[in-house]
């Protein structure tokens, strides 16, 4: 009798995980929707394009194939140096006071590796020192009409960045020469951006003052970070000191007379090396989730070209995932004609 009685038992366990199994299968459901255009729909900028759906999906992402919102680029965080076109510096330089022909020298390099870090101003001279001992080796000297004599003229200077996408670092070298104390030091507001183009209308621009840079003062006479976060002379005054906190420029190189030192001023900004190939992930919108059904979905396009829409479903839960994706290609043209009938559907 005992016997019996543990079979059963045996069966109903069984039993109860046979269920569970069957129960744990049915819980993950493949996505099984489609996407279709509106015949009514008119093809043209401004217009509203209407995507009729059948079928159901848990989450649902609308990806319009603009730029910026192309599926296939969801994941990218770089641009592949074969699909770059061109990448482009643009630096404004701005001369006020003194009568230097040359105050302010401008390098760059894809082969420095950070040696500044703003907390240990002799061992950040030092590491300065390093490289002006060893000739700057691995840095290219920058070149821009030289401003000479008058107060307040602009010179503009583009640069190629082409061989400096991977790694790039700038570097700013101020040395306000009085001849002797005998005239003003040059005070110098630099302003600028970096443009990167990809692919077939996409760019990137980084505005000079969004790169970060580290400051070290060599003339042994001053602090070492005389300028940073803003350290002032006597926390008053700006002059004779390199800083960022004007909002008009990016960087400031701010001279002063001939008699307010007694000694030449020699200061360093280096930027931190970074990538210029680096870009946000493509973004989609999400239309759809497990508490509302959808039907319809209305997008609109402002400029004539061919779009390829992704609608990318969801159907997920704690025992799984499952995802499939519906591509529609819709063409923008401002032939009225044209654009009343062409649709494509894959």
């Amino acid at each position: 009798m005992v016997g019996i009685m543990k079979i059963k038992q045996i069966l109903a366990t069984a039993s109860l995980f046979l269920l569970m199994a069957c129960s744990q299968q049915s819980i993950v459901v493949p996505v099984d929707f489609e996407v279709s255009l509106d015949p009514a729909n008119v093809y043209r900028p401004g217009q509203p394009i209407h995507f009729k759906f059948t079928g159901d999906a848990d989450y649902m992402v609308f990806y319009s194939g603009e730029t910026g919102h192309e599926f296939q680029y969801r994941d990218r965080t770089s641009v592949p140096m074969e699909d770059m076109n061109s990448v482009k510096m643009n630096l404004e330089y701005t001369m006020f006071w003194g009568s230097q022909k040359k105050g302010l020298d401008v390098y760059i390099s894809n082969t420095y590796e950070r040696a500044l870090f703003g907390a240990d101003g002799e061992a950040d001279r030092a590491a300065m020192r390093k490289m002006i001992e060893g000739g700057m080796e691995g840095w290219k000297n920058l070149e821009y009409s030289k401003i000479e004599g008058d107060h307040g003229v602009t010179v503009n200077a583009e640069y190629d960045l082409n061989d400096y996408a991977e790694s790039f670092t700038l570097a700013f070298h101020w040395h306000p020469n009085t001849y002797n104390f005998t005239r003003n030091q040059s005070t110098y507001h630099v302003n600028g951006d970096i443009e990167m183009n990809f692919g077939k209308d996409n760019s990137v621009t980084t505005r000079l003052n969004d790169i970060p840079f580290d400051l070290i003062v060599m003339n042994k006479q001053d602090p070492p970070y005389l300028g940073k976060n803003p350290l002032r002379r006597g926390d008053t005054t700006s002059i004779a000191t390199a800083h960022f906190d004007d909002s008009r420029y990016a960087i400031n190189f701010e001279g002063t007379n001939p008699t307010f030192l007694t000694y030449e001023i020699d200061v360093w900004c280096v930027s931190q090396p970074m990538p210029l190939n680096k870009v946000l992930k493509d973004t989609g919108v999400h239309i759809k989730n497990m508490m509302n059904p959808i039907y319809d979905y209305e997008y609109t396009y402002d400029k004539p070209g061919t779009y390829k829409a992704v609608f990318y479903g969801v159907n997920d839960n704690y025992q799984g995932h499952t995802s499939t994706v519906r591509e529609v290609t819709v063409v923008i043209a401002d032939d009225p004609v044209f654009g009343k009938k062409h649709i494509t559907n894959n």
